[in-house]
């Protein structure tokens, strides 16, 4: 899904559903909840893998709180912590070896 490519952007259902081509924002629901997911878990996770691959390169800087459509550092780091356990910061660093 596009999230990854642009997880800064505001996304909605419906958004999604025309990006995705499909008739009605509805469906794209139906068909999400049927496979045990949910659109605004599936944003999050995309926001978070983003936010993993920009910490696994070796710029820290490019992992910026407001690229990842979190409100706030506090809200990004709870994501972080809830996801993988550790800051942000012990992420990058354990994702690049130091």
């Amino acid at each position: 899904m596009a999230v990854f490519q642009a997880p800064q952007k505001p996304w909605r259902l419906a958004s999604a559903s025309r990006e995705l081509r499909i008739d009605q924002a509805g469906q794209l629901s139906r068909t999400l909840l049927s496979e045990g997911e949910s659109f605004v878990d599936l944003v999050a996770t995309q926001r978070l893998m983003r936010a993993l691959f920009d910490l696994a390169g070796a710029d820290r800087e490019a992992a910026r709180v407001g690229s990842y459509g979190f409100p706030d550092r506090a809200r990004f780091e709870d994501a972080i912590f809830d996801r993988f356990g550790v800051n942000a910061s012990l992420l990058h660093r354990l994702l690049n070896g130091r």
